[in-house]
């Protein structure tokens, strides 16, 4: 019974927060121009838009299907659904299209689909258990962290005489070598001592 409370919660944060978010375009064509503000509007859309607060309800839908070992995982896992869901999923990331109104939706729901796909089936014929994706997901967190910082170091220090390409490339490599860097010389550390000092002993 709480994981159908769970379930009609999320979806109905990521119905809500569509709302929100096409404020802008849905409010002035049902209501007129003349009611609301759309400057006003149009600024609170891109609010709840950069939120994702919705995109976050799509990963805990996700989880729930595993959880509750829903009957779906098993068209998810096929191989026609898994090719489609990669050809999707690249052509969205490598394209400049965007699908009006359910874009976030869309897009957050291919993802949670994919992210399935790859975690929780074995037998999925793209993988991410790799030595390169496991050094990836080490330093996942420092390239969370330091991405923002080494935007803003390049892009204000020498973006000017760049182009969009060379910059990109320069923020990706210093992003994942300061991440690296910092594994190495604190995160891994300070995970040596939590697995020390906080280790849980089960009971026998």
């Amino acid at each position: 019974r709480s994981t159908k409370h769970i379930f009609f919660l999320l979806l109905g944060i990521i119905g809500l927060l569509f709302i929100l978010q096409n404020s802008g375009v849905l409010i002035p064509r049902i209501l007129g121009q003349n009611i609301f503000s759309s400057t006003y509007l149009m600024n609170q859309a891109t609010f709840f838009r950069f939120l994702r607060i919705d995109c976050m309800a799509f990963g805990g839908l996700g989880a729930l299907l595993v959880f509750k070992k829903s009957k779906l995982l098993k068209y998810i896992y096929s191989p026609i659904t898994s090719t489609v869901l990669l050809i999707l999923v690249v052509w969205i990331v490598f394209s400049d299209e965007k699908i009006f109104l359910f874009d976030n939706v869309i897009q957050s729901c291919l993802y949670m689909f994919l992210i399935l796909t790859i975690a929780t089936y074995d037998k999925c014929f793209y993988t991410i258990e790799t030595k390169l994706f496991n050094v990836l997901g080490d330093i996942s967190y420092g390239i969370y962290m330091y991405h923002p910082i080494v935007c803003f170091m390049v892009l204000k220090l020498i973006g000017k005489e760049l182009n969009y390409l060379s910059s990109f490339c320069l923020i990706f490599i210093f992003t994942l070598l300061l991440a690296y860097v910092s594994y190495m010389l604190f995160e891994k550390r300070l995970i040596n001592i939590k697995s020390q000092k906080f280790a849980i002993v089960k009971n026998t």
